[in-house]
């Protein structure tokens, strides 16, 4: 018995076929991308970058800090003129953030502390935490005078250190 409501039965079940096939390549499209995506970020030069855009619409959880108000966890680059003062430095933070010891009125959050002083030996480093601190030791810093460089072999060495 056919029906008589005015309605052609075909162009409906040619609309609802049309819109599968459009649902299945948008599906098909976007997969494509994905793929595209991920051979393009697996190339080693691949250079990741956003917009400011999406930089500012990206809510980012905050980082605790190591020193309050100074320091927070990330990699750094501390340069300057020989003889000023930078390894100086960094045996201070590195020592005091070892004992949990206030540096500079700031509050600073006791961890361990691997120290790569790539440009020292061993003597000198001893000299130089002995001048500062004296007799005043911390189990939780560690010092290297050699490492392999990031990339090659580095990693590895930081993860067999905690073997």
């Amino acid at each position: 018995m056919a029906r008589n409501d005015g309605v052609d039965r075909t162009t409906v079940r040619n609309v609802n076929l049309s819109e599968t096939k459009i649902a299945h390549t948008q599906r098909h499209n976007e997969r494509e991308k994905d793929v595209a995506m991920f051979f393009r970020m697996s190339h080693p030069y691949y250079l990741h970058t956003i917009s400011m855009t999406e930089l500012y619409q990206t809510p980012y959880k905050s980082r605790p800090p190591i020193i309050d108000g100074l320091l927070y966890g990330g990699a750094y680059i501390l340069a300057g003129a020989p003889k000023i003062g930078k390894s100086f430095l960094v045996a201070q933070i590195a020592y005091h953030i070892s004992t949990g010891k206030k540096l500079w009125d700031y509050d600073v959050h006791q961890g361990t502390v691997l120290y790569l002083a790539l440009e020292d030996d061993y003597q000198r480093i001893q000299s130089r935490m002995f001048m500062m601190y004296g007799v005043e030791d911390s189990s939780n810093l560690y010092f290297a005078t050699a490492a392999n460089k990031i990339g090659n072999g580095l990693d590895e060495q930081l993860v067999c250190r905690r073997c």
